[in-house]
């Protein structure tokens, strides 16, 4: 999902690190890294909160509610 969104805003160059907070970073897959890193240093992902901290989930399912903060958030910022 945030591939799409990254795309959709013209895949920027990513540079950051934000994802090596994450203890699930090395789950995410090559292709989707600058994505993710994208949508975290836009505040469009948050993670998913555990008890062992936020995690990335990059493999699991969005839920509907999650889906429609996400999306939210990325009109908030982005729409014209």
């Amino acid at each position: 999902f945030a591939l799409i969104l990254y795309t959709q805003s013209g895949s920027p160059a990513m540079t950051g690190s934000v994802l090596r907070d994450f203890p699930d970073v090395e789950q995410v897959s090559g292709y989707a890294y600058a994505a993710l890193t994208w949508a975290v240093e836009q505040g469009l992902i948050n993670g998913i909160g555990t008890p062992e901290g936020a995690l990335l989930a990059p493999h699991g399912y969005a839920s509907r509610a999650q889906v429609a903060t996400i999306l939210m958030r990325f009109m908030q910022k982005f729409a014209k």
